[in-house]
Parts: structure tokens; sequence; C-alpha cells
């Protein structure tokens, strides 16, 4: 009697622990899965929002008359701001930055980087040609126009508001001495002046 319940019993138990080792395997997994994902989320955020110190990474694109340009590079050897505008409102907002740098600092060179990836193909052409008949023509060259990696450049410059517009200043040596984002005003204008003089430039 004892034998017969032991042999009908046994498989239905070592069944029930081999369910039970499968779900533990696959808990486990599922743990480390997002774990990872974190860890990997948690890396992203803190390693690729730039800010004063860091190296501006490679930023190629087409000039308003069609030349390739590609910064830091244009910039080496003197101070240079880079507007960058996402959107139309960030660009009206960075216009406004050049019309009163231009004018209060008329020896620092000026970027405009301005991304259309999100503008439709079709409608990409009407835009450029507002962009360049709002521009002046000695800030055609200056002008930045870029088709691609919008969602890299926003996460990067997460320290600055990506849905208005980010100015950053470069020093001499390509790295990022001074940024901040929004309307221009008086207080930003005398905080980049004296994040110039600091570098040496008067």
């Amino acid at each position: 009697m004892f034998s017969t319940y032991s042999l009908s019993h046994w498989p239905i138990h070592r069944s029930k622990a081999k369910l039970g080792i499968a779900g533990i395997s696959l808990l486990t997994t599922v743990a480390f899965v997002l774990l990872g994902s974190n860890l990997i989320a948690f890396a992203q955020d803190t390693a690729t929002h730039l800010q004063p110190g860091d190296m501006l990474p490679l930023l190629a694109g087409q000039s308003l008359p069609g030349d390739p340009v590609e910064l830091p590079s244009a910039g080496e050897g003197h101070p240079t701001v880079v507007l960058f505008s996402f959107s139309r409102a960030g660009g009206q907002r960075a216009q406004e930055w050049l019309q009163h740098l231009s004018q209060e600092m008329p020896d620092i060179p000026i970027y405009s980087a301005i991304f259309l990836e999100s503008v439709p193909g079709p409608f990409r052409g009407v835009v450029v040609s507002g962009i360049k008949s709002r521009t002046p023509q000695q800030q055609q060259r200056r002008t930045i126009l870029l088709y691609a990696k919008l969602n890299a450049w926003k996460q990067q410059l997460q320290n600055c508001d990506v849905e208005d517009v980010c100015i950053l200043l470069l020093g001499p040596d390509s790295h990022i001495r001074w940024m901040t984002g929004g309307a221009f005003s008086a207080n930003s204008e005398l905080a980049l002046g004296a994040q110039l003089r600091s570098i040496g430039h008067e």
C-alpha cells in the first residue's frame, strides 16, 4: 500500500519541483534584464548630459550656402558661441540672441545649429528658404542645417531648455565654458561677458 501511494504521487511532486525551478529561473532572468535596463538608462542619464568642462562632440552639417561645416573644429583657437534650436519657437529665440550678440560682441564668432529632422521632406526647401531670407549674409556660412541626430542632441543638451534655445560658449580649446537656455536678457549677456573675460577675451 505504501509503495503504490509513493509511486503514484512521485511524478506529480517532481513536476511541481520542476515548475518551481523554472519559475524561479524566469523571474531571475526578468530581474536581471530590468536591472540591466535601469543601469543603462542611469549611465546614459549621467554620462551624456553636456556640462561646462566637457568638449563639444562633433557637430557636422551644411551651411545655408551649401558648404559642409563642422564644430568644434571650425571654432578652434578662439571663443565661439553656438546657438542650438530644435523648433520654430526655438529658432525665433535663437534669432534674438544672434541679433543682440552680433551688435554687442561683433568679434565673437556665432554659429547657429538648426535641426530640421522633424520637418517633412517636401517642406524642407520652403523652410530653408525662409531661414535664408532672414539670416544676414555674413551669418549664412555659420548657420548649420542638421537633418539627423535630433534626439541624441536633445539628450546631450538636457541641462538647457531643449524646447526653447540652448546657448553654449566654447573656449579656444573647444571645451564648453558656459551654457544657458531661454530668452536673451541683460543678465545672461553679463554672465556671458564675465565668462569671456575669464578666458582672457576683453
